[in-house]
């Protein structure tokens, strides 16, 4: 299958997409939600992160479905304290801040 081809996980109940390379691909295949909520967020989302879905459907991956959160299992929706601790994830969020200043 190409990169950008999808099937349904039945066992985990989750959409994957077919992306070699990418760093949360496993056997080349990656959780749609994670490269949807990359998309939104502007960064790669690190296994530090949990992105889940409010409506708990697991199909549902439009992005105003997910939310970003920290810990196993969205534990935690604070997720600023992870974002601080890297140097890379940093810079990311003063970029996005400084679209914010008056």
């Amino acid at each position: 299958m190409p990169d950008g081809a999808s099937r349904f996980d039945v066992r985990s109940g989750y959409v994957l997409e077919k992306r070699t390379g990418h760093h949360r691909a496993a056997n080349n295949w990656v959780r749609q939600h994670i490269l949807v909520a990359e998309q939104k967020y502007g960064f790669p989302i690190t296994p530090d992160f949990t992105v889940h879905h409010k409506n708990g459907d697991r199909t549902d991956n439009r992005p105003e479905n997910l939310e970003l959160r920290v810990g196993s299992h969205g534990s935690h929706g604070d997720v600023m304290p992870t974002l601080l601790r890297n140097a890379e994830l940093r810079a990311i969020a003063r970029e996005v801040l400084a679209q914010y200043d008056d």
